[in-house]
């Protein structure tokens, strides 16, 4: 009989666990459905909805049967406060509480075949869904009645509500260089350069809604879709919504773009300009802190060796890395020693040497570069000084200097003989030995050599054989024409240059004379194909050029300026004033208003469109020096706003004005006046105009 009495107390446990949970459900539907028609969005009412059901049966009641069998206890006197001994087996009690246990049983079989259980809290959820049911029932009968225009009347247009904007979620996500963290705001924000921007508004009642910018862009905006853009300079924003005939316009907020900078370098060592001894050891050492915005990736040396003097200088470029790399913040100190015995330098080379890093910008990294630094060797040649009471000038001209050129591309020729074309090969050779013709004919000119009709230097060769034609012709055909002053002229060819007579000694000639004997062995030789025996002709040929540039040098006198000479006789106490003119200037340049829609917003206008261009000219301002005039634009807004209500703001209208105040460029400074006239000077004057 006990073992029947506890499945029975088991059973009702059970029962009023799921009575709960039914009415908990209930519960959270109705919730869904108030919200529904309360014009919540659908996701979030079935959300909420099913979100406080599953909590209501999460937190019941700890009902069980020892809690069924306290409320028999409670219920019916007839147990005897011994209900509970029904669910404990009688091989775990005392002989007593056995005989006790079967009185409650006997007691419980006589209880009503219904057994009522505690339903104060289910009644409870179910009063409240059914008032959230009455509630979703009455707003959807309201708004039935409210769309449903009556026989006879229609609604008044004045009854339809303007676009409210909510709220405004601003996301910024970093260029993945920097991280790609997102971070969120209410509107206003700062955002590294290339990041990317998303712009979503909380609108309600608006059938139409865009965002635009101070950079000239427009970006539509729904419920499902934001703004998107890449944060490339500062800018100011604003929501503009419409529906009918109504117009919003939200607060201007500001975004404000922090460039990525490159690297600043500074020199430490050495100094900018270094001058070594002409005996090794040659070591330089360098050390560069480098500083970045948010962090240095890569950083080397950029060196430029040159070595030669005169023709015979050769460039050489090269790339350095640092030894010492030392982390400093976001920056570095680099520290390395140059060597530059082991460059390949030697007295009187130089080195221009400066350092390059670059940043984690991607996809084109930041560049900085430091300042030049200039390191040379002293030269062991000793320079002869002469004091010479003039200016040295080089009188041959710097094109004539091309023949170490002619010796580079046989050179070259003769290092690519080997993938040439036969062909190939005497084509080059012979556009060489072009090349090193016309160089001979110039330098044939200033030796003052005689040439050919065509300008051939003739170098003790025979003379052409053309006959000229008669330049008397046209005196013997007609007596009274003008005799040339020159009859000879046409009757040979000139086996000098008058000018070139002087232009350089006969030492230097001589010595110019035999560069040219080479250049046309040379170009033989290059015109015939055998490149070999003409190279070390062409550096015979150099040799000659270098001291025939050496030699033909000659020195100027010094000369200063030299004024006219005054004529204080002629121009002096003449009493003459006719040329004499007024310096007043009758120039006139008429100002540009820059800012109009201000001026007209101070001068008193406060209709809508004023106010709407006069935001504008501010908002650009305010993106050019984003922060500084926000407060303007606040001020505007609601000024505006107070204007269109009736309501006007006097302590607003003042800070608008003083914003808007200084918002305007400041005027030029008037000029300054004329300096009083001393007390002296005055006295003298005044004596002056007496009778």
């Amino acid at each position: 009989m006990s073992a029947e009495g506890g499945a029975t107390l088991e059973t009702l446990a059970r029962r009023w666990n799921r009575r709960w949970s039914i009415a908990a459900a209930a519960l959270g539907l109705s919730i869904a459905t108030c919200g529904l028609a309360l014009r919540l969005p659908p996701l979030y009412a079935l959300l909420i909805g099913l979100g406080a059901g599953v909590l209501l049966i999460r937190r019941r009641p700890r009902v069980d049967a020892t809690l069924i069998a306290r409320h028999f206890d409670r219920t019916f006197p007839a147990l005897e406060e011994s209900t509970a001994l029904l669910l404990v087996p009688p091989s775990g009690l005392s002989a007593m509480e056995r005989a006790q246990q079967a009185r409650a049983a006997s007691a419980f079989t006589l209880l009503p075949a219904t057994l009522k259980l505690p339903g104060r809290p289910i009644r409870l959820l179910w009063i409240l869904s059914g008032a959230c049911i009455v509630v979703a029932l009455s707003v959807s009968f309201s708004a039935a009645r409210v769309g449903e225009p009556s026989i006879g009347r229609t609604v008044p247009f004045a009854a339809a509500e303007p676009p409210v904007l909510s709220g405004i979620r601003l996301s910024v996500t970093a260029p993945a260089y920097l991280g790609g963290s997102t971070r969120h705001s209410e509107g206003d924000a700062d955002a590294f350069e290339g990041s990317h921007l998303t712009i979503a508004a909380q609108i309600t009642g608006a059938r139409a809604a865009w965002l635009v910018t101070t950079n000239g862009d427009s970006f539509p905006l729904t419920k499902d879709r934001s703004a998107r853009l890449v944060a490339e300079r500062s800018f100011l924003y604003q929501v503009v919504m419409t529906r009918d005939s109504f117009r919003v316009l939200s607060e201007w907020h500001r975004v404000t773009v922090l460039p990525d900078r490159a690297p600043m370098l500074t020199v430490v060592r050495p100094e900018e300009r270094t001058l070594l001894p002409p005996a090794p050891p040659w070591r330089v050492p360098v050390e560069i802190l480098v500083s970045d915005d948010h962090g240095v990736v890569d950083a080397h040396l950029l060196a430029t060796i040159t070595t030669g003097s005169g023709e015979g200088v050769r460039f050489r470029e090269d790339t350095l890395t640092f030894a010492v790399r030392e982390s400093r913040g976001t920056g570095l100190l680099l520290r390395t020693e140059l060597d530059l015995a082991a460059l390949g330098m030697g007295p009187g080379d130089e080195l221009y040497l400066s350092a390059q890093a670059f940043d984690g910008r991607r996809p084109d990294p930041n560049e900085g570069r430091s300042t030049t630094l200039f390191i040379s060797i002293a030269d062991t040649a000793h320079v002869v000084e002469a004091e010479f009471d003039g200016l040295a000038i080089d009188r041959m001209p710097d094109y004539f200097r091309s023949q170490r050129q002619i010796i580079i591309d046989t050179e070259k020729l003769l290092a690519d003989r080997a993938r040439l074309t036969e062909a190939e090969f005497r084509r080059r050779s012979n556009d060489i030995g072009i090349d090193q013709q016309l160089l001979r004919l110039r330098y044939s000119e200033v030796a003052g050599e005689e040439s050919s009709a065509e300008g051939e230097p003739m170098s003790g060769r025979e003379h052409a054989a053309e006959e000229p034609a008669d330049p008397n012709a046209a005196a013997v055909a007609d007596p009274n024409a003008k005799a040339p002053t020159d009859l000879t002229a046409g009757e040979g060819h000139s086996h000098d240059i008058a000018e070139n007579a002087t232009l350089l000694a006969r030492s230097t000639k001589e010595l110019l004379q035999l560069a040219l004997g080479e250049m046309w062995q040379a170009e033989l030789q290059l015109r015939t194909y055998r490149p070999d025996p003409a190279l070390p002709i062409e550096h015979r040929a150099l040799e000659y050029l270098e001291a025939v540039r050496q030699s033909a040098r000659s020195y100027v006198k010094r000369v200063g300026l030299d004024p006219p000479p005054l004529e204080p006789d002629r121009k002096r106490l003449t009493g003459m004033l006719d040329d004499i003119r007024n310096a007043r200037s009758d120039l006139r340049v008429e100002a540009s208003d820059t800012l109009p829609a201000i001026r007209a917003v101070l001068a008193g206008q406060e209709d809508r469109a004023t106010f709407e261009r006069a935001s504008r000219e501010l908002a650009q301002l305010a993106a050019a020096g984003p922060g500084r005039h926000l407060a303007t634009l606040r001020e505007l807004r609601a000024v505006q706003e107070g204007i269109e209500r009736g309501a006007r703001c006097a302590a607003c209208a003042l800070r608008l004005r003083a914003g808007l105040l200084s918002a305007l460029p400041r005027p030029d400074p008037p000029a300054a006046g004329a300096t009083p006239i001393p007390p002296v000077a005055s006295r003298y004057f005044d004596r002056m105009r007496r009778p």
